[in-house]
């Protein structure tokens, strides 16, 4: 039996930590021994370290280990080679930019026979000052001969990965279990709802959604707009919408653990990143059958196709958003025809079953270590 240890920061639910999930739930158990190494959870509502240990993985949350870079990492890898060179691991699946850093070096140091890494986004964007941008370029070069096998969500990410052979790097894209999808409730309100479920952090850009959403419901006035989601630009998203006498128009309720829900009542599903891996989200509201506004960066138009599930904007244009979201709102046709492709091609162009098997693929071809 393989020992698996999947690396993860945070131990909240994103798209990243349900990659990790996925993984877990389809893992044969006379094969692998799966564990999770994160951040300390300290959260009472389900998280990535509860939902862990309910699929039986073992847990050790690592003290010390945050999203910034600090003097304390250097604290952080000697305890993580400790650890891996305690528990002898066979393999070793980092995520994420800070703990890819740390934890391949780490797993390399331990000497773990295999060690994988998935890119679920990049830190030398297009958004991150140039001087900045190159520094973590060379980071990420640097510990590329500490991976065996690497992992992108898209297509769009190879061009920055050539250090890395071709044969030791793949696309895997991420998937979700569509038979767990609700389809969206029919209404008869004479309204149209729009969505928008995310953080509201810079790389989701919430406050230029905010000022298409504005647009949009002045033109329209059966438009209603709900921004879910929390985050520290929360706070400026709620007076502005005070500030605009908009409360009736644009509901923002705060996280919720049920986006699923929410998705079945709204009939236009929006996202506006600055920069973007994938977006799990853009599966979810395909398979529901809801038409997707996002912004054309990175990935996304590897998942959202432009003109048959869904319409495509620059980022940070908030009067392309609000224009495309007004064309949605105005034409219920287009909507049914969007919603009902992407319902179609999710499952197909982005099976779970091939999402699967691309990483117990990875996993098999790995050389493992005997264990007492």
């Amino acid at each position: 039996m393989k020992r698996l240890l999947h690396v993860q920061l945070l131990p909240i639910l994103s798209g990243v930590q349900q990659v990790s999930l996925r993984i877990f739930e389809n893992l044969d158990r006379t094969e692998y021994e799966p564990w999770l190494l994160c951040a300390p959870s300290t959260a009472d509502c389900p998280n990535l370290v509860s939902e862990a240990r309910k699929l039986g993985v073992q847990v050790h949350m690592l003290s010390g280990l945050a999203r910034r870079p600090g003097i304390a990492d250097a604290a952080v890898l000697v305890n993580m080679v400790r650890f891996m060179r305690k528990h002898r691991f066979d393999i070793v699946h980092t995520h994420s930019s800070k703990t890819g850093f740390l934890g391949r070096i780490a797993a390399r140091l331990a000497g773990v026979p295999c060690v994988v890494h998935t890119v679920h986004g990049i830190p030398f964007h297009r958004c991150v000052p140039a001087p900045l941008r190159l520094l973590y370029w060379l980071a990420e070069a640097a510990v590329g001969p500490c991976t065996d096998r690497l992992v992108l969500v898209n297509r769009y990410y190879q061009r920055y990965y050539t250090f890395v052979s071709a044969a030791r790097r793949t696309t895997i894209y991420n998937a979700i279990d569509y038979d767990a999808v609700q389809p969206r409730r029919p209404r008869d309100d004479g309204l149209v709802r729009v969505l928008w479920a995310n953080r509201f952090e810079p790389q989701k850009d919430p406050l230029n959604f905010m000022l298409a959403a504005h647009m949009a419901v002045k033109r329209l006035p059966a438009l209603r707009v709900t921004m879910a989601g929390d985050g520290p630009l929360l706070r400026q998203a709620e007076r502005y919408v005070a500030r605009h006498g908009l409360q009736d128009r644009i509901a923002l309720p705060g996280w919720s653990d049920d986006i699923a829900s929410l998705m079945c009542a709204h009939d236009i599903f929006c996202t506006s990143s600055r920069w973007e891996a994938f977006g799990l989200v853009h599966l979810e509201a395909a398979a529901a059958g809801a038409p997707v506004v996002a912004t054309a960066v990175e990935g996304v138009p590897e998942v959202v196709m432009h003109e048959q599930t869904g319409l495509l904007t620059p980022p940070e244009d908030p009067e392309a958003m609000a224009a495309a979201i007004v064309r949605l709102a105005e034409d219920a046709d287009l909507r049914k025809r969007l919603g009902e492709n992407g319902a179609l091609c999710a499952p197909r162009e982005f099976p779970l079953d091939k999402f699967i098997e691309g990483y117990h693929s990875i996993y098999k071809s790995c050389n493992g270590r005997p264990h007492a």
